[in-house]
């Protein structure tokens, strides 16, 4: 979802992990999980990747803080275009593959 910094005004987007949800009673190894996920975004750089920006812990959920670069997931975009009829679907999987 998108959030907004008090402090400068700009939006981000945020991602929350449910603790529970996910790794069920094992906090330990939800943490361990987190703090990965987290290294690995703070070594990503490329211009097809988010970009990091922080991250925090509630008691019941992990959240990171990154980039906010489209109006809508890919999800939700996919749930609502025609894929026989988008070329630019072509170009987004032409900029995945070469991010990842």
């Amino acid at each position: 979802n998108r959030v907004c910094s008090i402090i400068s005004y700009k939006e981000y987007a945020r991602k929350r992990i449910r603790q529970r949800h996910v790794f069920g009673n094992n906090l330990a190894t939800a943490v361990k999980a987190f703090i990965s996920e987290v290294e690995i975004l703070k070594r990503l750089k490329h211009r097809h990747i988010v970009k990091f920006i922080g991250s925090y812990t509630d008691p019941t959920c992990f959240s990171i803080i990154i980039s906010l670069v489209a109006e809508i997931d890919l999800a939700k975009y996919l749930s609502i275009t025609k894929l026989e009829h988008n070329p630019t679907l072509r170009t987004y999987f032409g900029c995945l593959t070469a991010a990842l």
